[in-house]
């Protein structure tokens, strides 16, 4: 497997790694042979390498066959794990192959030769008729000796591997979302972590034929409960399809791979949103052959699961950019989007109060300009607020940032309302971002780049008092923020950092900031 083993330490490295599969244990018996018939349903029929056997070759496939159709939304996800005599566990993907009613494991690399492997088949594994195997199932076998020759590429070598989302939540609980390239599929790979005990085993969730730098967009969301979700994007056989898992941090464990959208129409763009309490949001785009983009969304909450897939926006025009926001303690979430028609660009949103969608509500029109969703936020109480950057035209002489609020019903003053502009022109190259401060009020970062000078700028919002004067984090040439970012993460009402990259006219550089307080504590320069 030379790809993977020339793979330099990079942070793409770095999350190839992310592929060790757990040990088995405890429970069940070590053979030579297969399990007797009908001591365990449902029954094996064939195992291969064959338990004992001294001659298997180096790429083997570990496999379970069974008499019967197996439920695999029962099942455990990593039905098999192999470990050679040291204990430490083989990198692999489990799979399930209907057709032969096959369980398979497909180590990442060759095994050595003339090594003894354990195998262990997990307990848990159960068919269509509900029958589960109460135990797990252990057995020995052992490569083929001679002098190990460069390794052919076959179907299971890595050819690349790329982290595609992550997140970690207050307490350390955490996912991430990878992409595993083979020369003639895909595979999806989540693994979850914990700062108790690290990261967990990896665990295939989806496989595909597809080529993975096609298949870029994921997003993951960490609830405070270790809870969380994760939406990925591939490319199938009708064009490009939406899914999502559940899974849960703390115990390690992944749940069915759900079907978001996977219909004729091309579908993109997942992003996550999750509660404290494991109430999620997902929303995606999805382009109708021949019309134009348009935005969906499915809801999750723990109780219930997954709710039906809504259509947002019923009007012509294109979908260009999304953006969803959800309350620290569920029941309120927010969506809002641009919607093209023409050269008119109008912002648009919809609340989620309690699980039922509300009306939509135009936020901002602006005719042959742009206006586009930059942050949704949604407050503790269930207050929203979202962040617009707008241009007048195409090609902008002015920016600014409109921010909009919304409170649901039995909340003081509820409805929509506009409030006052945070900033004032903000030149050609306008960055934005924000972030809730201790689930009470707003932090707003934003970078003016006019021919003054490019200022980047905070201001705090609280509901009672509105948008708070502005506090320069830091200036520099007129050019500097052109084509790079800046953003503020907030974990409370004292600290706030801010991130941003700019130009010094010879390379990128990268800096942050802190305030406490309101008030600028450093800035590294």
């Amino acid at each position: 497997m030379n790809s993977l083993r020339s793979f330099s330490l990079s942070l793409l490295a770095i999350f190839a790694l992310m592929l060790p599969a757990c040990g088995g244990g405890g429970g069940g018996g070590e053979t030579g042979g297969v399990t007797p018939p009908g001591a365990d349903l449902p029954a094996i029929v064939a195992i291969a390498p064959a338990p004992g056997s001294t001659d298997a070759e180096p790429d083997t496939l570990i496999e379970f066959r069974f008499g019967v159709d197996l439920d695999t939304t029962l099942t455990p996800v990593q039905a098999i794990s192999v470990r050679d005599t040291n204990g430490t566990a083989i990198a692999g993907a489990n799979s399930y192959d209907a057709a032969r009613r096959a369980l398979v494991f497909s180590p990442v690399n060759d095994l050595l030769r003339d090594t003894q492997y354990r195998v262990t088949l997990a307990a848990g594994i159960t068919d269509t008729d509900g029958n589960t195997r109460p135990n797990p199932f252990q057995y020995l076998f052992t490569t083929a000796p001679g002098t190990a020759d460069a390794p052919e590429p076959h179907e299971n070598e890595v050819e690349d591997s790329q982290l595609r989302g992550f997140a970690v939540n207050n307490t350390g609980e955490g996912a991430s979302l990878v992409s595993v390239a083979f020369p003639n599929r895909t595979d999806i790979v989540i693994r979850t972590y914990t700062t108790a005990g690290g990261f967990g085993p990896a665990i295939d969730v989806d496989s595909f034929v597809g080529d993975v730098t096609t298949n870029r967009e994921a997003s993951v969301a960490v609830g405070g409960n270790g809870k969380g979700i994760a939406a990925w994007r591939v490319d199938g056989p009708n064009g490009p399809d939406v899914f999502a898992v559940t899974f849960d941090a703390v115990a390690g464990t992944v749940g069915a791979t759900h079907t978001l959208d996977s219909s004729t129409d091309a579908s993109d763009n997942p992003e996550v949103v999750m509660s404290n309490n494991g109430e999620g949001v997902v929303i995606w785009r999805q382009r109708p052959t021949g019309g134009d983009r348009k935005i969906r969304a499915a809801t999750y909450d723990p109780v219930n699961g997954w709710g039906s897939t809504v259509g947002l926006e019923p009007s012509a025009g294109e979908v260009v950019s999304a953006k969803v926001g959800i309350s620290r303690f569920g029941g309120q979430a927010m969506v809002a989007w641009a919607l093209q028609n023409g050269s008119d660009f109008i912002s648009r949103a919809r609340p989620l109060v309690n699980g039922s969608w509300g009306s939509i509500r135009s936020l901002q029109s602006v005719p042959n300009g742009q206006s586009i969703p930059q942050k949704v936020l949604v407050k503790s109480d269930g207050e929203s607020m979202v962040i617009l950057a707008y241009a007048n035209t195409p090609t902008p002489t002015y920016r600014g940032v409109r921010t909009i609020r919304y409170r649901p019903p039995g909340l003081s003053n509820p409805g929509w309302q506009t409030l006052a502009q945070p900033t004032g022109n903000a030149g050609e190259n306008f960055k934005v971002d924000a972030a809730l401060v201790n689930g009470l009020g707003v932090v707003l970062v934003y970078a003016n780049d006019d021919p003054n000078g490019a200022v980047l700028e905070a201001r705090y919002y609280t509901t009672a008092n509105g948008w708070g004067n502005a506090i320069t984090v830091t200036t520099l040439s007129p050019s500097d923020f052109a084509n790079n970012w800046v953003r503020v993460v907030s974990r409370s009402d004292r600290y706030t950092l801010i991130d941003w990259t700019y130009d010094n006219g010879t390379a990128t550089q990268r800096r942050a900031a802190l305030l406490l307080n309101g008030n600028l504590q450093w800035r590294d320069r």
